[in-house]
């Protein structure tokens, strides 16, 4: 299994015309497509969670090079925060496999984009 998906914190609301077969942004927004984001992000990747709430980060894109780390993470709204930078705007393509995510961070530091991937940290039994 692998499934694409594009997320950013820098949404728009958008109504649909089925009419037209279109969207156009919405003249009222409550603040609910990051939380719309959020949901489809935890459909594509609740699997992982099976596997462990540890996990690896590589490949970072940060302004001088990238990171790697390890972190906790018990839901997939706190996996996509600790995928994310705080303050600031970014979009995300991810590739989420049986085995982790590959994911395109572009955010200020990385304007063209810098590849990355997560891991769940298997338990050891």
């Amino acid at each position: 299994m692998s499934v694409e998906a594009e997320y950013t914190n820098s949404c728009v609301c958008e109504d649909y015309n089925e009419d037209t077969d279109t969207w156009s942004v919405s003249e009222t927004c409550y603040g609910d497509c990051y939380d719309c984001q959020v949901e489809d992000f935890t459909n594509i990747t609740e699997h992982l969670f099976a596997m462990s709430s540890n996990w690896k980060l590589t490949g970072f894109p940060v302004w001088n090079g990238t990171v790697d780390g390890i972190f906790t993470a018990e839901t997939p709204k706190q996996l996509l925060d600790a995928m994310t930078p705080d303050r600031a705007d970014w979009t995300m393509k991810v590739t989420v496999s049986d085995d982790g995510i590959v994911a395109i961070l572009y955010h200020h530091d990385a304007p063209m984009g810098g590849k990355m991937t997560v891991t769940p940290i298997m338990e050891e039994a």
